[in-house]
């Protein structure tokens, strides 16, 4: 599974993502995310320390990494984490495949899960063009005075779905 989520996300997309990530833990699903900051470093921290897994996919290089990679020695150990790259080694520039890394690690997911989607961004085209070719997106239902791009998304045909991550019946 895997979580998007807004880099100026709201209380409640950060309790979303909690309570989100506790339950696949416990399921034993994957989480698969990046180690960029804001919500995927937040994901994936959170997934670590409650004992999950998750694969981490990479816009980078291995060998041109910002952040090494040996605060996750004893997660690598324990099979708990692993690192995808689809970069070339030295190939530092990030920025330039963070769009390609962002559509490879939801193409690998089974579930997806929209916690906050604030500011537009580029992955809105491609989460709005996955609705319309019947792919499942799961938003979290934001409250009446939360400012939130999910109500579009839940208006497109994604399915609304409680702080729990629960399906929200559409006669509530």
């Amino acid at each position: 599974a895997c979580i998007l989520g807004s880099n100026r996300g709201s209380g409640n997309g950060l309790i979303f993502i909690q309570n989100l990530i506790r339950r696949f833990v416990q399921e034993e699903i994957t989480m698969i995310t990046s180690i960029e900051p804001g919500y995927h470093r937040y994901i994936l921290n959170l997934c670590l320390q409650f004992g999950g897994r998750s694969l981490v996919i990479l816009d980078q290089g291995v060998l041109s990494l910002k952040r090494p990679l040996d605060d996750f020695d004893q997660y690598l150990i324990n099979d708990q984490v692993l690192f995808l790259s689809t970069i070339f080694p030295k190939n530092n520039n990030g920025k330039k495949w963070a769009l390609q890394r962002d559509l490879l690690q939801y193409g690998l997911a089974k579930d997806i899960y929209i916690a906050d989607a604030l500011e537009k961004r580029q992955i809105w085209r491609w989460i709005l063009r996955g609705l319309r070719q019947n792919k499942t997106f799961f938003v979290r239902y934001p409250e009446e005075n939360e400012k939130s791009a999910n109500r579009l998304f839940i208006a497109n045909g994604a399915v609304p779905v409680d702080l729990n991550g629960r399906i929200i019946d559409k006669s509530d």
